[in-house]
């Protein structure tokens, strides 16, 4: 009919389509990258720019290559945490290359097969050339999450910064970008802690911080042949925290508490591996460790670490559960936290002889997800915590935690909450009376269940 559509109306009728054709396209970061870059190209390039040969082909991929991958940082920052500094380097190489030898060759093995031989080589070359770009120091940069209404400032900033109007509308953007670059999250008091315990299913993480140092306890469960909780929620996890563990302390070698380890590992190689890791176990010959024991202890900007299990008196022969490190926290103020592992009713035995009245403390990580072959009622007593913690999986096999474990725990004082009903649970040294359930605060629907499954 001899009409055009302007760019813009394009672009939403595409978008209206595919939303038609699947509306949870709008969740996945996909969508955004892709309806983003072509957003970018659109605002950042003047009409008249794809006929200028005077800038030349060279000058026009470099140019949009560059506006594609400093236009799209507040996305995959606010997306993922992370920006890839090799993107625009890899991208100048990769797009021509596929533009004018892979293509072509896929294109003509419709008339000879042999051509897709080559496709695949050609290709083969590009990945390899890329994983090299990949493994550069400092290939990719973090940032922890930051709040949504800088993150959607940045995006109208960067849409400015890189629209091709008046000067003042570009300061104006890269002036909007700042307060998301520069953001930087409130820090704990000296001689504070704070523990967040993730909503890792049936397993256990739970992240340690004081002012400048970050522990990790747990690295959560595996999740499959080819997949494990600290590749899928861990890292991710700590990457929007901006967490960087200088110690890793791994309870027992069981796959509800060991299986991100090797992931965790790989992505915080400056961390420490302290551990309760048998010495013909696989875990224990991939990676160098600490073996925790009792007396062991250590300060951090004020709070005393300690570890008081296993100690000297515990069985050689005891389970791997019964062999859990114990964790103990204090901060500055005399407030005691305690991360136990698996431990199971002899090891909480050897714990009451041994710590005697320290055992007492403000927080607990309940045993054993709340299993009935833990939390004796002597234990329970001994702890007496404001808080018990249950990181399990909803509907789990096993049925933890035990409707008796926590009426025991109730029965004490202590006011539990579960991951199940929460999704990850915060607490601070600094206002032991308070605990911060994730879901409680994400929506009216959560707060409800919360309520409904954790009542005290």
């Amino acid at each position: 009919m001899g009409k055009q559509w302007p760019a813009t109306t394009g672009l939403v009728f595409i978008a209206a389509v595919l939303l038609s054709l699947d509306p949870w396209a709008l969740f996945q970061a996909g969508f955004w990258l892709s309806f983003g870059a072509v957003a970018l190209l659109m605002l950042g390039t003047a009409p008249e720019a794809a006929n200028a040969t005077r800038w030349g082909v060279v000058h026009r991929l470099v140019r949009e290559q560059t506006l594609m991958s400093l236009g799209l940082a507040p996305l995959t920052l606010g997306l993922f945490q992370q920006f890839s500094v090799v993107g625009w380097l890899a991208n100048l190489i990769a797009v021509p290359w596929v533009t004018l030898v892979v293509t072509p060759l896929c294109l003509l093995g419709l008339l000879w097969s042999g051509f897709w031989w080559a496709a695949a080589t050609a290709l083969d070359a590009l990945t390899t050339g890329l994983a090299v770009l990949a493994q550069w120091p400092l290939a990719v940069a973090s940032l922890a999450a930051r709040p949504t209404f800088l993150w959607g400032l940045a995006l109208v900033g960067m849409g400015l910064a890189v629209y091709r109007g008046p000067a003042w509308s570009r300061a104006l953007g890269l002036w909007a970008i700042g307060p998301f670059l520069f953001w930087q999250p409130a820090r704990l008091e000296e001689g504070r802690f704070a523990l967040l315990a993730a909503d890792v299913g049936q397993g256990q993480a739970v992240l340690v911080r004081t002012r400048g140092h970050d522990l990790l306890y747990d690295t959560g469960p595996r999740l499959g042949p080819s997949a494990d909780a600290g590749e899928r929620i861990v890292v991710p996890w700590l990457r929007a925290l901006g967490a960087s563990p200088e110690r890793v302390v791994l309870s027992h070698v069981d796959a509800d508490h060991s299986g991100g380890l090797d992931t965790v590992m790989a992505a915080h190689p400056q961390a420490q591996l302290w551990a309760s890791i048998p010495n013909d176990h696989p875990l224990g010959q991939r990676h160098a460790f600490v073996p925790c024991a009792a007396g062991q202890s250590w300060t951090w900007d004020g709070v005393q670490f300690s570890f008081w299990h296993p100690g000297p008196d515990t069985p050689i022969e005891a389970s791997t559960n019964n062999r859990s490190c114990a964790l103990r926290m204090e901060d500055a103020q005399g407030v005691v936290a305690w991360l136990v592992g698996d431990i199971e009713a002899r090891a909480e035995a050897e714990l009451i002889r041994r710590a005697g009245t320290a055992l007492q403390g403000d927080w607990l990580l309940v045993p054993h997800h709340g299993s009935r072959t833990s939390s004796t009622p002597a234990f329970v007593a001994a702890v007496a915590p404001r808080w018990a913690v249950v990181q399990a999986g909803y509907l789990n096999p096993y049925r933890h935690p035990r409707a008796d474990v926590l009426a025991r725990y109730r029965a004490q004082g202590t006011r539990v909450r579960t991951t199940v009903a929460c999704g990850t649970l915060t607490w601070q040294s600094a206002k032991p009376e308070q605990m911060d359930c994730w879901r409680e605060r994400a929506a009216p629907i959560w707060r409800h269940r919360q309520r409904e499954v954790a009542e005290d």
